[in-house]
């Protein structure tokens, strides 16, 4: 998951020095006046700083910029500081200031150069964003460590996040989550917020949701928004703790009232929930629409979907929850609303959306989806091989039956619908005799110690001298008088590891201590502690039964397995 960090600077005033303020409250603004006229550079920053707070005089920006430049032009760190965030940010924030990148460069670097650690950082912001200059991420990853090293908060997070998203350097989670972690323990409130998002979707970290509620409530009394929305969600949905559905509706209102579409959309789903405690479906509808406006598809898909046109709510609650975790990019989330409305239900069919969610669930990661938008990919790009194929209506999309088959099939696969029983699993070996002659044996039934047949004439004439290792087969049951299909190595893997009934281990040669001679055992169990014996030299077999006891097939006194792979039974001479 790519983390949608953002790079917005942070207005710097507050962070200037302490001292450069103390001076400032300890001169008037006539001593300010006074000192800076004779060249004082610290008084012609003082004195910019009381013109452009308006204090002891009438505030004047233009004013203040001309000391701040005099200082600056002087080698005054903080005039140099000041006058590059003045024209970082222009007149969003410092009325009859223009704007200009290059400028506030040409005054970040100037600081930087001396040491000074939020220079460093916002020089290296400059180099994130490429404003004004080139975008270059190894001087800003540059930059960042020197302020970082200094103990600077703001460039310890900024740090972490080009570590998290690999920009200029290869992707490192431990260190981005080291470096969240000590500008969080500062009271940085962005970096409190991605240490727990970290934690909520076990990034880099055990997933831990006390971790992440203890790090989202501090960003939360930060007023970071980020944090606000997964407060929220942990809140809505009861996630490690008792649910709470009033906080987590003042959460999303405040995220939404800052402006925050995510926060919109999470809101609606709390006045959509049918029988919540503040069902509103004027208010939802209200919300959706903001959220779908800011870019929000599920709101959008929602509003398309059954449940407004037609106020069909049956079952809108089951894949509501869905819909709250898919904007947190849950890939199990989305795998489950392309189901719904490949199915139809609440949401309606709809062969296109069902198509989106499922590559979005792929895209995160989802392994069923990726199986489905493989076969989808193949029948969309070879469509002249189907045209005479049966076809199937799903919502606005004819698509041709065998695709819907296969779509089918994986989501039964993903339910527990498909059976063990739908498949054939065996053992097969092939057998040299001491003739030369060549036999194919099979051992099927799972679960039991049953054989289909014996693995080779047991007499003198035709005794086994090679019995090779066996090829496990996985095959789709005969259908409709067809004979049974092979499938995929993936599809045999996912089968022998999710059957109802548990997959033996594999067969193994064991050796008698007493005269040097082996045998194959067939384990019938997932311990590897019961099932068939063959002799290799005779072709006789025996029964391994709990405990390690050797039944001969043929009579006899039983004989001994030990777990370390030895065997002592009477298997003839």
């Amino acid at each position: 998951m790519r983390l949608a960090f953002s790079c917005a600077m942070v207005l710097m005033l507050s962070l200037l020095p302490l001292s450069q303020i103390a001076f400032s409250a300890e001169l008037t603004y006539q001593e300010a006046l006074s000192l800076a006229e004779q060249g004082n550079a610290d008084a012609q920053n003082a004195l910019g700083m009381l013109l452009y707070k308006g204090e002891e005089t009438t505030k004047n920006t233009n004013e203040a910029l001309k000391w701040f430049h005099l200082a600056a032009n002087q080698g005054n760190i903080d005039a140099q500081v000041t006058l590059g965030l003045m024209y970082y940010y222009g007149e969003q924030l410092f009325e009859n200031v223009s704007q200009n990148f290059i400028e506030a460069a040409k005054w970040f670097e100037l600081a930087a150069k001396k040491g000074d650690a939020d220079a460093q950082y916002l020089l290296g912001t400059i180099y994130v964003e490429g404003k004004g200059i080139p975008k270059d991420y190894a001087k800003a990853l540059e930059l960042y460590r020197l302020a970082a090293e200094q103990g600077s908060d703001e460039a310890q997070k900024e740090l972490g996040m080009m570590y998290a998203n690999g920009d200029g350097v290869e992707p490192d989670l431990n260190k981005a989550i080291e470096l969240f972690s000590s500008a969080a323990e500062k009271g940085n409130g962005e970096a409190a917020s991605w240490l727990g998002i970290f934690y909520f979707h076990g990034i880099g970290v055990s997933r831990n949701i006390e971790e992440a509620i203890k790090w989202l409530s501090m960003a939360d009394s930060k007023n970071i928004i980020s944090a606000k929305v997964y407060l929220g969600l942990i809140n809505d949905l009861g996630l490690g703790i008792e649910k709470n559905e009033s906080e987590a509706l003042r959460l999303y209102k405040s995220a939404a009232d800052g402006g925050n579409s995510l926060g919109d959309f999470l809101l609606a789903t709390i006045y959509s929930t049918d029988g919540g405690v503040f069902f509103d479906l004027g208010m939802a509808k209200y919300h959706y629409k903001i959220a779908a406006g800011g870019g929000i598809f599920e709101a959008r898909d929602i509003l398309e979907s059954n449940f407004f046109p037609s106020w069909n709510r049956t079952n809108f609650n089951e894949i509501l929850n869905c819909f709250k975790l898919s904007v947190f990019e849950v890939s199990s989330a989305q795998y489950e609303i392309g189901r719904a409305f490949w199915e139809g239900g609440a949401l309606g069919k709809d062969y296109d959306k069902a198509v989106f969610y499922w590559r979005k669930a792929k895209d995160n990661g989802h392994k069923p989806s990726e199986k489905i938008i493989t076969k989808v990919d193949y029948y969309e790009q070879n469509p002249n091989l189907f045209l005479r194929a049966g076809m199937t209506n799903v919502g606005n999309k004819k698509i041709v039956n065998s695709l819907s088959n296969d779509i089918r099939e994986i989501i039964d696969d993903v339910s527990g619908k498909r059976k063990f029983e739908d498949y054939i699993i065996y053992d097969q070996y092939n057998v040299k005799d001491s003739r030369g002659g060549s036999h194919t044996i099979y051992r099927t039934n799972y679960g039991d110690m049953s054989v289909d047949r014996q693995p080779v004439d047991v007499n003198e004439k035709n005794k086994p001298i090679e019995i090779n290792e066996p090829r496990r087969v996985v095959e789709k049951k005969a259908i409709k008088g067809k004979k049974s299909q092979a499938i995929s190595p993936e599809d045999k893997a996912e089968i022998l590891h999710g059957q109802n009934r548990s997959t033996p281990a594999l067969p193994k040669v064991v050796v008698n201590p007493v005269d040097g001679s082996t045998s194959t055992f067939v384990p019938s169990d997932p311990a590897g502690t019961t099932g068939i014996l063959i002799d290799h030299r005779t072709g006789q077999t025996g029964t391994v039964t709990p405990g390690g006891v050797v039944i001969p097939s043929q009579g006899g006194p039983p004989g001994t397995m030990t777990p370390g792979g030895t065997v002592i039974w009477p298997h003839g001479k």
